[in-house]
């Protein structure tokens, strides 16, 4: 195997389940790479945002088995009609093959795999540019190539989708899997993005082979990806919920051929409440095959994820565990200690300073990125949101404005935080702490994905939580910087926050319940020690959102009397 650093093959004492090489019941786990592909320095990438198809990129005929009505492969898979069943005709296809692009002596280069795909394969990797590989490719993919289960660990926007996809496609082409044979490859994904990101780079790579493919995730037209499952699609991408309601209630989905399942980002899929759907995935579909799980994290829900998706034998690959941070070194990272009714105005500053970057602010609820979505552009600050409850649509159309935008400030949950593929992010904000210390890494990894690059991220964190610091510590061998911001330089714009939410009468409904909510919420997160409710009052919540009626009297003047201030500075200043 080419590798840099084989993986080692994992058999629990006392065990005796699988010959290396044969398969397993296993889900495997993707990534969040976005078709880069470096592992030596000086090594070529994708373009930001290539993980698009260029128009005329995929112009092989579509076929529809059995006349259901298909669209074309570069038409966006994101509108609430899902995508249906898209064919690859290799006659439409030039199969001239290109020069190489790297070394085939080279075991960290994609030209090494000459021997070990096919050439129309071959082909698909060479015109996508890809050269050196990034190590969790050069470790995992020879293992794989040799059909043999497998568990990788790497950080999000290290290279997975590629460690996966290339061996996927070279299975179903060395065991002459047949279009008429029904699904022959499936990969789960934990959010909707995510999807829809691994399905347009599966479409690059799979140019000039025979099968067909779809998508299927909620918040799209069931009834048309059900047409689409019935034609007897070959390789699906697919959130866990969706899938299982095909698998339960599609009678005719075949899926008994099945030759290859990927999981992508296992840890999530546990972290958003995909568990009990995962066993019952596992416990329909057939043993009889190969199995990928990758993940960004260990411990926890996985360890069990791992035992029963992979068994006892499997290798494994961990580029993390090793690494003096499990975080991009490249992202330069910082706290900022805020007390909770300053927290709009510390918001207020940093977007007002980073107008002409492009930014994330990572909020806990729903409720918050709608709030402070309104509330930001009524201050004069631009910014656009995304959260669970948005329609897929609405969904789609926000990332892919956001991936093209250069400067842009997104306002969002943790949605965002695992799988994007959105080039040139320079800060990231997490005003709320993320809901357990995992989610921290995905969030940070938005930032600087693109090779050679840097940013920011800044964690608000209140006086009462600066012992989180040493958790993070300890969890991703990092420590945080205090950007230092004095409460004197803070805007004098509490009362202006005030005055937008009471002149709003939604936005001051709104401004009452959530801060209800969240502070309702603050002790779920973890680890509990640091996040003690009764170190947060309801009113210190309630000025965080511009409601200051149930604050001291105190402070309810003063915050009007500064309005009466800038209300004749502002007079003065027209005068």
């Amino acid at each position: 195997a080419a590798s840099n650093a084989p993986g080692t093959s994992r058999i629990a004492p006392g065990t005796s389940r699988i010959a290396p090489g044969s398969t397993s019941n296993a889900s495997v786990a993707a990534s969040n790479a976005t078709g880069t592909s470096r592992f030596a320095p000086g090594s070529t990438r994708i373009a930001p945002g290539s993980t698009r198809i260029a128009p005329g990129l995929t112009s092989n005929a579509h076929v529809a088995p059995n006349n259901v009505s298909v669209r074309s492969s570069d038409a966006p898979a994101c509108t609430n009609n899902a995508p249906v069943a898209t064919s690859n005709e290799p006659a439409l296809t030039s199969t001239a093959p290109l020069p190489p692009v790297g070394d085939k002596n080279d075991p960290t280069s994609f030209e090494s795999l000459q021997s070990s795909v096919s050439p129309t394969l071959m082909n698909s990797i060479r015109k996508l540019g890809f050269s050196a590989m990034r190590e969790i490719q050069a470790r995992t993919i020879p293992h794989l190539l040799q059909g043999k289960n497998l568990r990788g660990t790497a950080a999000t926007g290290s290279g997975k989708t590629l460690a996966f996809i290339i061996p996927l496609l070279e299975r179903l082409n060395r065991l002459n899997f047949k279009p008429g044979q029904g699904l022959g490859a499936l990969i789960l994904s934990p959010t909707r993005e995510l999807a829809l990101q691994i399905l347009e780079v599966l479409k690059k790579l799979m140019q000039g082979l025979p099968y067909t493919h779809g998508i299927i995730m909620g918040g799209t037209n069931m009834k048309k990806e059900t047409a689409f499952i019935i034609s007897g699609v070959n390789i699906i991408v697919a959130t866990p919920g969706r899938l299982l309601d095909h698998l339960q209630h599609t009678p005719q989905f075949s899926y008994q051929n099945l030759k290859c399942l990927v999981m992508d980002e296992a840890d999530m899929i546990l972290a958003t409440g995909f568990e009990p759907q995962m066993k019952q995935i596992l416990r329909i579909l057939p043993e009889n095959r190969q199995t990928m799980l990758f993940s960004a994290t260990r411990g926890g829900k996985v360890e069990t994820l791992v035992y029963e998706a992979l068994g006892n034998v499997y290798e494994e690959v961990d580029v993390v565990s090793a690494k003096p941070s499990r975080l991009n070194s490249n992202v330069t990272q910082e706290y900022v200690c805020c007390p909770t009714y300053n927290r709009s105005l510390m918001l207020y500053k940093i977007l007002d300073q980073n107008r002409d970057r492009k930014v994330m602010v990572f909020l806990s609820l729903c409720h918050s990125v709608k709030f402070y979505d309104s509330l930001l552009n009524i201050l004069g600050i631009t910014v656009s949101c995304i959260h669970g409850r948005m329609t897929q649509s609405k969904r789609s159309a926000m990332f892919k404005e956001f991936q093209e935008s250069s400067c842009m400030t997104l306002i969002c949950t943790d949605v965002a935080s695992r799988g994007w593929d959105i080039p040139l992010v320079d800060l990231i904000l997490q005003v709320d702490p993320p809901s357990d210390a995992s989610e921290f890494v995905h969030r940070v990894g938005r930032a600087a994905r693109e090779v050679g690059s840097t940013g920011r991220a800044v964690l608000f964190l209140r006086p009462e939580e600066l012992g989180y610091l040493t958790h993070l510590q300890g969890q991703h061998k990092t420590k945080l910087k205090e950007l230092v911001i004095l409460e004197s330089e803070l805007p004098p714009i509490q009362s202006n926050i005030h005055m937008a939410v009471i002149n709003d009468k939604l936005l001051h409904v709104k401004a009452k319940k959530l801060a209800k909510i969240h502070w309702k919420g603050y002790s779920q997160l973890k680890p509990s020690q640091y996040f003690n409710k009764k170190t947060l009052s309801i009113e210190q919540m309630e000025m965080s959102y511009g409601v200051i009626n149930g604050l001291p009297r105190h402070i309810h003047q003063a915050a009007l009397q500064s309005a009466e201030n800038i209300a004749r500075r502002r007079q003065n200043a027209a005068n």
